[in-house]
């Protein structure tokens, strides 16, 4: 276990590799044939980055993971679940709120869009 002095200067080094860390995430998490335990993983570090860095977390990257974790909620309930949990509780207001409306504007089209085919 890493002590919190050592904690604290490893998490300000890994605020340049948040794009990065949610880059290489997503595409294990959009891919159809992906086992459910590497499914989890890739939420796992999505969670991990939502616990250590999440006042540098911006509004795209955080829209992105949202986005997914809903979108891909059934693959992987528990586990998407938890993402979205944790940014609700450890994202700040001001960077969540906006991204909240525009998130759900956009769903809402979406199954505008899908009930206007049926």
């Amino acid at each position: 276990m890493i002590d919190l002095r050592h904690r604290r200067r490893l998490l300000s080094r890994a605020i340049p590799f948040i794009q990065p860390i949610i880059d290489s995430m997503l595409p294990m998490i959009r891919e159809p044939r992906t086992q459910a335990t590497v499914l989890d993983q890739a939420f796992a570090v999505l969670l991990a980055l939502l616990e250590t860095v999440p006042t540098f977390i911006g509004g795209n990257e955080l829209a992105t993971v949202l986005r997914t974790a809903i979108t891909h909620r059934l693959k992987a309930e528990r586990a998407s679940s938890a993402v979205i949990s944790k940014a609700a509780k450890n994202i700040p207001t001001k960077t969540m709120f906006p991204v909240v409306v525009e998130l759900w504007k956009s769903l809402q089209n979406e199954d505008e869009t899908v009930s206007r085919l049926y």
